[in-house]
């Protein structure tokens, strides 16, 4: 058997929408059916990338009580694959052509492959980490901030539109958590919306901030912030370049020590000094140092992400013990990915999912980086929660590995990637963000999610 062949088998068994594909079966001459009409009946214009169709067929052929043997194929296998039951699978974006042949007859529809287009209009500048809960966030060409939030996976229909409250008022970036979401200003400051849990707010006063956008409480200006996980938020002051964190911090997830109790003060991160970036998930907080060394802290930031162990040592920034050095990391739920200084993807912690992307099929943590399958060159390297992690090269090119949505194409490869797989083949992308769903900024403004 071909490795073509094989893989269109594998993807046969490996998803209920192509339950129905057979094994090929040589074509056999059916004098009596030549010149009988064969035509495909359902004839989509369109198909959203990821989701599959199965396009129906009239045959006359099937009068005859003579068994009949059709193929169906595609011209072009890298946009539409199709099996031998007529079930049709969006894999990359752009047209192609499925084709329904027997003896002495055929019939041929094009489809295009397309991504859902969620802007609104509206052209977005960049993507908002998630890390928890249902809403997406941009930041827009405007500085205005714009969500959606979609009900589950297969809703298509809303579109990013302006956060409630926050008319008029111009960001930056935009973070969201399962609590709430958070934008920072361009004037440095913190705007949150959601719930005060955990004293995201650097308060322990009641706030009521489902009406919109609420200033933290704190006289610090930031250069760039991260907020998740648990709710806990850290921002580089302008000020000083130091990490400040204030929130959650029930296994020392701030970098400092508050004996476990949430902090609504931002203090400093022990241990680091001047930094250059931060990310925060789960429990675990991360920065790079000037010399653009990682730091960790947190129950993940030492069990998964460090080589050290030991409780005393959650309570500090700990270095990740590694020659690698860093210009961004992002954190996904227990594992790390950060953009190498050579612009390479590195990634360690748990791989129960691929989420590496080494290449390895094991189920393990591991403790020092490596660097992912393949010589592509990021430009930015994201983790999404626990299950995928992907990068965009400097080309605009979008790849992603591990159990990346959505659910048909990475089931198609086996119900997760080992290595990097090059995701809506055909658009170039400026950001990619989301979680359960991704989206992505093209280069011309637009917001695609699938």
């Amino acid at each position: 058997m071909s490795p073509t062949h094989r893989s269109f088998v594998s993807l046969c068994a490996a998803t209920a929408l192509f339950a129905a594909c057979s094994s090929d079966t040589a074509i056999t001459p059916e004098p009596s059916n030549v010149g009988r009409a064969l035509k495909i009946s359902t004839r989509p214009d369109s198909l959203f990338y990821g989701r599959a169709t199965t396009l129906s067929i009239q045959d006359s052929a099937d009068m005859t009580g003579v068994p009949v043997t059709r193929t169906w194929s595609s011209s072009d296998t890298s946009v539409l694959v199709v099996d031998s039951a007529g079930n049709v699978l969006a894999v990359g974006v752009g047209a192609a052509t499925i084709s329904v042949k027997r003896t002495g007859a055929s019939d041929t529809v094009r489809i295009n492959a397309v991504l859902m287009r969620a802007d609104g209009g509206v052209p977005m500048a960049s993507g908002g980490h998630w890390s928890g809960g249902l809403r997406i966030c941009a930041v827009a060409v405007n500085r205005g901030v714009y969500c959606r939030r979609a009900a589950s996976a297969a809703d298509t229909a809303p579109l990013f539109v302006r956060a409630l409250g926050a008319a008029g008022m111009q960001f930056t970036d935009v973070k969201t958590s399962e609590d709430a979401e958070c934008a920072l200003s361009t004037a440095g400051a913190i705007y949150c919306w959601g719930r005060n849990d955990h004293y995201l707010m650097a308060t322990r006063a009641t706030l009521a901030m489902d009406s919109g956008p609420v200033a933290v409480k704190t006289a610090l200006r930031f250069s760039s912030f991260t907020h998740g996980g648990h709710a806990q938020t850290c921002g580089i002051s302008i000020a000083d370049s130091l990490t400040y964190c204030w929130g959650h911090n029930d296994s020392y997830q701030l970098g400092h020590d508050t004996n476990g109790l949430d902090d609504s003060i931002p203090k400093p991160v022990v241990g680091v000094g001047k930094t250059l970036s931060v990310s925060t998930h789960n429990a675990t907080s991360c920065t790079i140092a000037l010399a653009n060394s990682a730091y960790c802290s947190g129950a993940y930031g030492v069990r998964h992400h460090t080589v050290l162990v030991g409780p005393s040592e959650t309570k500090s920034m700990l270095p990740v013990q590694t020659p690698e050095r860093f210009r961004t990391l992002s954190h996904g739920d227990l594992f790390l990915c950060a953009l190498a200084m050579d612009n390479a993807a590195v990634c360690w912690g748990s791989n129960t999912l691929g989420s590496l992307g080494n290449g390895s099929e094991r189920d393990e943590y591991l403790y020092e980086p490596r660097r992912i399958v393949g010589s592509l060159s990021f430009a930015k390297v994201e983790a999404f929660y626990r299950t995928h992690a992907c990068g965009l090269t400097v080309g605009g090119d979008l790849y992603c590995w591990g159990a990346f949505p959505p659910a048909a194409i990475s089931t198609r490869l086996g119900a997760k990637a080992y290595a990097p797989v090059h995701v809506a083949k055909g658009v170039k992308f400026t950001d990619v963000f989301g979680s359960g769903r991704l989206c992505g900024i093209t280069t011309d403004g637009r917001a695609l999610c699938w």
